[in-house]
This record gives structure tokens, C-alpha cells and sequence, in this order.
């Protein structure tokens, strides 16, 4: 038992790996960002992710091989299913793993994955008037962080006639999701589309007829309303469902970034955002949204404690107890 307890951190010792970032201000452009290309066929949301793969660079060394080894055998580097091979391990050398596309991992949910297209569209809803019309224009781009497993593994020969010993290792890597203008040109994807059955883009047909007759006017008056409107009972609770959409740590300098969204029908009104430490404690107000409008999705622009292990709850005045069970969110 003793002698085992002793072999494992020697072999897991022996290899490492990491993601590789381009140098800020370098010339040397052989390294570059992981990418994941989002755009919308329309002006108004995404809906078409453009990568067919995602190209990656990561960093392999080894600190010595295994006790009782006598010299590399082979290795190899992987990301779901692109592989590079490593011909030799020592010092610290970069590889490039080029791997299909497939959807990021989750970060609550150890086996689900996120969709891009789905935070592209939360970072638009998030945005309202001028700062909606420059992300339509220009769009935009988020890290989204752990998106990726990459997966190094070594083997040396065995001294003698000892078997061949093996060391391996993972680590998490980010991707940058880039949301494309939806105003303006589009980039055609190549890939099938569920609309027209091809990537090409289609032709634009003749422009709508203008109305050359002034419109149809009413004849008869508007009908009059004979029953008066409802009357509600309950002033203090309206019906809705008022929810922490998402958060993460990824605004300007590891800044958290959070958003509240209303399942409606009403519309949520003094609404404001507590925060605590989710060892226990209690709740304390960090920021104030005011109203959110029945389907809206509001970001919070006040800073926001960025403390791990942080529990964010959102409350609004006039949300029912009873919709209230899911208000909290729980950011690792």
C-alpha cells in the first residue's frame, strides 16, 4: 500500500498542460484565440453558429520521465475528437489541436452543455437603447471560461524488462464567443440551412408594391366597451416570475456580470438584487433594478461583490411568495 501511495504523484508529476494565449503586443501570430463565430440570419436575434471546427494551442512539458524508465516512448495532446501526436516531452512546446464543433461545457451542470447562440441572445436582451443599437452594429464578444477538456497524455519505455509506464493529465480551456453585427452584411456559413437546404444566400425578390389608393377608412365607430375592466383585488402582489438568468465572472477585469429576467405576464416593479456568502449569513442589498417588463431580460450595471462562492438572490415588491422559490443563483 505504501509503495503505491508513493507511485502516483511521481507519474502525475511527469506531464503538464495548458492553454496557450497569444503575447499581448507580439508579432508572432502562429498562436491565436479560440473562437466560437455566432450570427443571426435576421436583424433582431442570433440564431446560426458558423464554426464547423474549433482550432485551439496548448502548451505541453514534463518535468522527468517516471522512476525506472528508460527514455519516450509517444504521447499524444487531445480535444474532444482532434488529436495531436507528441513526438518528444521535456521542456515546454506548443501544439495546435484542431477539433469538430460542439457546444460548450455547462458550469452548473456537470453533464450539459450551453449554447453560444443562447448567450449572444441574453447579452443583447441584456442591452437596451443606444447600447442596443451598437451591439446590432458592431456586436460583440464574451470569454466564456472552462469551455473545453484538453487531455495530455505520455508514455516511456520500461527499463529492462519492467512494463512501459504511462502519465496523464487535463486541464479546462476558454473560448471567445464572438457575437457578429446582425445589422449589415452576413458571413455565409456554408453549412445546410433548415430554411433554404443550402448555404447560399437567397436572392432577394422585387421590392413590395407601394400603395398607391389612400387607406380604407372606418365606417363604423370603434366598439364601445359595456363591461368595465377587471378590477384587481391583490395590490401588493401581481403575477409574475422574476428570476436570476445568468451570472458569471467575465466583465471588463473578471468583473461579475448578472441578469435578471421576468416570465411575466405583469411587470415586476422595485426590484433589487441581495447578495451573501453561501456559507451562511445574511442577505444584504447590493444593487437596485426598478422595474422589469413581462419576457425582459435586464442586466444589472451596478458593480457586484466578486467573492467566491457567492449566492445572489433577486427580489421584487410585487412578486407573489409563491413564485419566489427560484429567485436565488449560486455563483461558483
Amino acid at each position: 500500500m505504501i509503495g503505491m501511495a508513493m507511485a502516483v504523484p511521481v507519474h502525475a508529476a511527469t506531464i503538464g498542460v495548458k492553454q496557450t494565449v497569444p503575447k499581448v503586443g507580439a508579432n508572432d501570430h502562429e498562436v491565436g484565440v479560440s473562437r466560437i463565430i455566432v450570427q443571426g440570419k435576421g436583424t433582431e436575434r442570433y440564431d446560426e453558429i458558423l464554426n464547423q471546427s474549433v482550432d485551439a494551442w496548448v502548451t505541453v512539458w514534463s518535468d522527468g520521465a517516471p522512476s525506472k524508465t528508460d527514455g519516450f516512448r509517444s504521447g499524444f495532446v487531445t480535444i474532444g475528437d482532434g488529436t495531436a501526436s507528441l513526438s518528444e516531452i521535456g521542456s515546454a512546446r506548443v501544439y495546435k489541436v484542431s477539433f469538430s464543433y460542439a457546444h460548450p461545457m455547462a458550469h452548473h451542470v456537470a453533464n450539459e452543455q450551453v449554447s453560444p447562440v443562447t448567450i449572444c441572445n441574453d447579452l443583447l436582451a441584456g442591452k437596451s437603447g443606444n447600447a442596443r443599437e451598437q451591439f446590432l452594429r458592431k456586436g460583440g464578444s464574451v470569454t466564456y471560461k472552462d469551455a473545453y477538456i484538453v487531455r495530455a497524455k505520455g508514455t516511456w519505455w520500461g527499463k529492462g524488462f519492467r512494463d512501459a509506464k504511462s502519465a496523464s493529465t487535463s486541464a479546462n480551456i476558454s473560448v471567445l464567443i464572438e457575437c457578429r453585427p446582425l445589422v449589415g452584411p452576413k458571413v455565409r456559413s456554408g453549412k445546410p440551412t433548415t430554411t433554404s437546404g443550402s448555404g447560399a444566400p437567397r436572392a432577394k425578390g422585387p421590392p413590395p408594391p407601394v400603395r398607391t389608393n389612400p387607406a380604407p377608412v372606418r365606417t363604423n365607430p370603434a366598439p364601445v366597451r359595456t363591461n368595465p375592466a377587471p378590477i384587481r383585488t391583490s395590490p401588493s402582489a401581481d403575477d409574475l416570475d422574476a428570476r436570476i438568468r445568468g451570472a458569471n465572472r467575465d466583465g471588463p477585469g473578471g468583473s461579475v456580470q448578472l441578469w435578471v429576467y421576468n416570465a411575466g405576464p405583469d411587470v415586476a416593479r422595485g426590484c433589487q438584487i441581495d447578495w451573501r456568502a453561501i456559507n451562511g449569513g445574511n442577505y444584504s442589498r447590493v444593487a437596485t433594478i426598478g422595474s422589469v417588463a413581462a419576457g425582459e431580460t435586464k442586466q444589472v450595471q451596478s458593480p457586484l461583490p466578486s467573492d467566491p462562492d457567492s449566492e445572489f438572490r433577486v427580489q421584487c415588491a410585487n412578486e407573489p411568495a409563491s413564485a419566489q422559490a427560484n429567485n436565488a443563483f449560486h455563483l461558483p
